[in-house]
């Protein structure tokens, strides 16, 4: 009996003769195909082949983390300049709304050249970094 339980095909394959007409098993070609094949990749891995690509995806990792970390290290300096700027700007608002709401209009025309002077002054160093 063959592997694949079939005796007639097995008998039949055996007694006929060997030219283009003979009936072949298939189950027992794949089984002989399979004794003479080279072992499957996995079971020719050595040991040190396994920690060789473990520390190599292990580098791969690190380097993609020091990027990160560095992105993000880039992200928080960017949002603290941008905090600082919001803070400004805050501060410069107020000002100004506390000029709008002066009674006196000489003090009122007074504190919006220094605003003015103010507002120029942060015009051009901002300008001034932009260029750098």
């Amino acid at each position: 009996m063959t592997m694949s339980g079939n005796a007639d095909v097995s008998v039949a394959a055996e007694l006929a003769p060997i030219d283009g007409n003979a009936v072949i098993d298939l189950a027992e070609v794949r089984a002989a195909r399979s004794r003479t094949a080279s072992p499957p990749a996995a079971a020719r891995v050595k040991g040190d082949d396994v920690f060789e690509g473990i520390e190599r995806q292990a580098w791969i990792v690190g380097a993609a983390a020091e990027l990160m970390i560095s992105g993000m290290n880039r992200f928080i300096d960017e949002l603290d300049i941008l905090m600082n700027d919001v803070r400004v700007a805050r501060e410069f608002c107020n000002e100004c709304q506390d000029a709008c709401e002066l009674d006196d209009l000489d003090a009122m025309i007074e504190a919006r050249d220094r605003l003015r002077a103010q507002f120029d002054a942060r015009k051009s160093c901002v300008s001034v970094a932009a260029a750098e």
